[in-house]
């Protein structure tokens, strides 16, 4: 997205004109667009599809909102884009064609002009966005709620899907291919630990979203994943086992590992805890070289540079969570508090911005209470915390 787009979304008149308009905001973005008229369209549209979810205000919360709205201001800008260049495309299609079977060869043309995946599409679409609390869609749009903070999902029984050891229903009845697509649902405060039919397994941590199929088919297994998880993969030579994300895939034989590709974060993490596993942009050019892990190593990707840096790490600071637990040394506060949002699904916001880059160390035992996690942040960043009676925000002073 470009730099004009997110001063956009950052502009704190941006919502409120969305979501609770007045004289002013009226006229100051009446203002805007008669000096910048070109992004009429794309704000007009942003605004319509934004008032068409409803939410209440304890469900979305502002970072919410702007992941939301970045991600339909993307696809809006490139509708526009697309339909710019669609009769340049259409003029130029088979001399391009020509082209690329002459320098490359058949095989890589295909590539360049395969269609968008079914992942993708899924991936893209938006009717998850009013489903309420952790859960599971399956390959035949069956919604399943899980009931418990932390659930279990099992695939490996044959012929059935089992949720918190209880049997849900039989494979046999979603699917006769056995290659649909099925969707797991994490919210903030919510946690889920899945066994694929492969028998890899997956721990989804709070605010992330899994794509996958019944049964694995084909050349390779492959899952989308927004969010965050770690993975134990089971080893098949034979078969690769892939992460997409919206900027990455991450290749692997059988390895265990940790992703952090949350939508609305600016790098995507990826630690190796064992094995090894290659990574690529989704948008990479034909040289480009893949990112090769190996244990004791991190990947971080940033989304506005497109630059990936690996350096050493221990990767028990990355991978804990998984056992409802932080451990941090010389950590910003900020990011120690974005992890608390989601793992408890609260919001805290800071009175003085530059108390964020405060550098804490310590360990968290987030299976207690929140009030006690509360007051050792208090201590260890020595700042006091105050709740706001009968909400789930919380300000940092």
């Amino acid at each position: 997205m470009r730099k004009v787009e997110e001063d956009i979304l950052n502009n704190p008149l941006f919502f409120k004109w969305v979501y609770h308009p007045n004289e002013e905001t009226e006229h100051w973005w009446k203002e805007y667009i008669q000096k910048h008229p070109e992004f009429e369209s794309e704000l007009e549209q942003v605004k319509k599809q934004l008032l068409k979810i409803q939410y209440e205000q304890e469900v979305m919360g502002e970072r919410e909102k702007k992941a939301l709205a970045r991600k339909i201001m993307e696809q809006t800008i490139n509708r526009h884009r697309t339909a710019r260049i669609l009769r340049l495309k259409s003029l130029t299609k088979y001399a391009a064609i020509s082209f690329l079977f002459f320098c490359l060869g058949g095989t890589l043309v295909y590539f360049f002009l395969e269609q968008e995946k079914p992942y993708q599409i899924l991936a893209n679409s938006e009717d998850y966005i009013n489903i309420k609390g952790p859960s599971l869609i399956l390959d035949n749009k069956e919604i399943v709620a899980l009931e418990d903070e932390e659930s279990n999902i099992n695939y490996l029984d044959k012929g059935k899907v089992i949720v918190n050891g209880k049997s849900v229903l039989k494979k046999d009845s979603l699917t006769k291919s056995g290659n649909e697509l099925n969707q797991l649902l994490i919210p903030y405060g919510n946690r889920s630990k899945i066994v694929l039919s492969d028998s890899t397994v997956i721990w989804l941590n709070a605010g992330s979203r899994l794509i996958y199929p019944t049964t694995f088919k084909g050349e390779k297994r492959e899952v989308f994943l927004f969010g965050e998880a770690f993975f134990q993969v089971s080893k098949d030579k034979e078969h690769p086992f892939i992460i997409s994300t919206n900027d990455l895939s991450i290749k692997v034989l059988g390895t265990q590992f940790n992703v952090s590709a949350y939508p609305e974060d600016q790098v995507v993490q990826t630690v190796l805890t064992e094995g090894r596993v290659s990574i690529k942009k989704n948008k990479a050019g034909l040289f480009e070289k893949e990112v090769v892990l190996n244990p004791g190593q991190m990947a971080s990707f940033n989304k506005e540079s497109s630059e990936t840096k690996v350096v050493d790490v221990d990767p028990v600071y990355y991978v804990i969570w998984k056992d409802g637990t932080l451990k941090f040394t010389n950590e910003d506060l900020s990011r120690v508090i974005k992890k608390l949002e989601r793992f408890y699904n609260v919001s805290f916001s800071f009175r003085n911005a530059l108390d964020g880059s405060i550098q804490i160390s310590g360990k968290l035992d987030l299976n207690g209470n929140l009030d006690e996690v509360v007051k050792y942040v208090e201590k260890a960043a020595d700042v006091k915390i105050t709740s706001i009676k009968g909400t789930t925000r919380y300000y940092i002073n």
